[in-house]
């Protein structure tokens, strides 16, 4: 309805304009003066009629700002839970893998299939409209997380039971480091900021939330011994 009233009060105007302005004044001064004091009262109808039009149109226009504002922030209020969802299956394949290896000694992953972290119709539709209507600084990390989470299950689907200690640990790492930005982006929301200036990631943190709090884990070990958290803290050439 809103597209249809901004064309037709497009094209009214335009034939209005070419009728009353342009083709008179063409024809000469005298003529767009005859033309203007023979249809005064048509020309007052055809500016009322598209002040009306214009009036409709904005209030169409302010509508649905405010219904794209209103998803915007149940999609905002609905991404958390998301994030914790997803962080919860964080846990599940940090567990499966850790629990495949021994820091002795290499041993093969479990029969069973990794875990996968994956996203329904609806969680789409939210991650989506976050992404549609947020800043940009924000949409560029929730997308960034997004793209490791697709990455970290294709990693996860390729792991075998050849894999050794190394090659674990390493996914171990990516699944802290995907960790990390989801709790980067649930701080974000919860400081009702779309950037916070100066944070990185904080692996450490994530190695925490993923660590079994009921039992005596080994994973904080294994993931501190992949190549790539030790190189966090090299100094950079």
């Amino acid at each position: 309805m809103k597209n249809i009233i901004k064309w037709l009060l497009i094209l009214i105007t335009l034939i209005y304009v070419i009728s009353m302005v342009v083709q008179p004044a063409v024809q000469g001064c005298n003529t767009l003066m005859e033309t203007w004091k023979d249809w005064q009262s048509f020309n007052a109808g055809m500016l009322a009629f598209l002040a009306a039009g214009a009036a409709i149109y904005y209030g169409y226009y302010k509508q649905y700002l405010g219904t794209v504002e209103a998803q915007s922030r149940a999609n905002k209020a609905l991404l958390p839970g998301l994030l914790d969802k997803t962080i919860t299956a964080f846990k599940s394949s940090a567990e499966y893998f850790s629990d495949s290896i021994s820091l002795a000694s290499d041993t093969p992953l479990r029969s069973s299939p990794p875990p996968q972290i994956r996203f329904s119709d609806t969680e789409q539709d939210i991650i989506k409209g976050c992404i549609a209507n947020t800043s940009d600084n924000f949409r560029n990390d929730l997308i960034n997380f997004i793209n490791e989470v697709q990455f970290l299950n294709s990693k996860m689907s390729a792991a075998h039971a050849a894999m050794g200690q190394d090659e674990i640990c390493s996914l171990l790492y990516s699944i802290a480091k995907t960790c990390a930005m989801g709790l980067s982006l649930k701080k974000k929301l919860k400081d009702n900021h779309d950037t916070i200036e100066g944070q990185g990631l904080d692996i450490d943190a994530a190695i925490e939330e993923l660590t079994p709090k009921n039992k005596n884990s080994t994973l904080p070990h294994k993931i501190k011994e992949s190549k790539e958290y030790k190189e966090l803290d090299q100094p950079k050439i």
